[in-house]
């Protein structure tokens, strides 16, 4: 399955980092279509980059956090990741690159 929205994922206090792991694997083990890799951020601590398959699979997993284990989360903005060519002349590739689009929900 292609993951299509990703979101980082870190405890409110890096003291509930190891519940928070704990929690997370066991719904990924319910929900074997979320992708987990283990992030970091200067501002947040130790944490999670999670893949979704959606905007709603990502609010149902936020959801069974909170309800079935009683862990609050930090949830970053998600994100879409993208591909472009950027050419000059027809027929002429000078670049390509894969960036990380911020959602907006209105």
């Amino acid at each position: 399955m292609y993951r299509q929205v990703f979101a980082g994922v870190f405890p409110v206090d890096q003291s509930e980092y190891p519940s928070l792991s704990n929690a997370i694997t066991k719904l990924t083990l319910n929900d074997a279509s979320v992708q987990v890799n283990a992030d970091a951020s200067a501002a947040l601590g130790q944490g999670w980059r999670l893949g979704f398959l959606g905007l709603l699979h990502m609010d149902v997993f936020e959801q069974r956090l909170k309800q079935e284990f009683l862990m609050d989360a930090i949830i970053t903005a998600p994100h879409v990741p993208y591909k472009g060519t950027v050419y000059r002349r027809p027929c002429e590739q000078t670049a390509v690159y894969t960036r990380m689009y911020t959602l907006t929900l209105a």
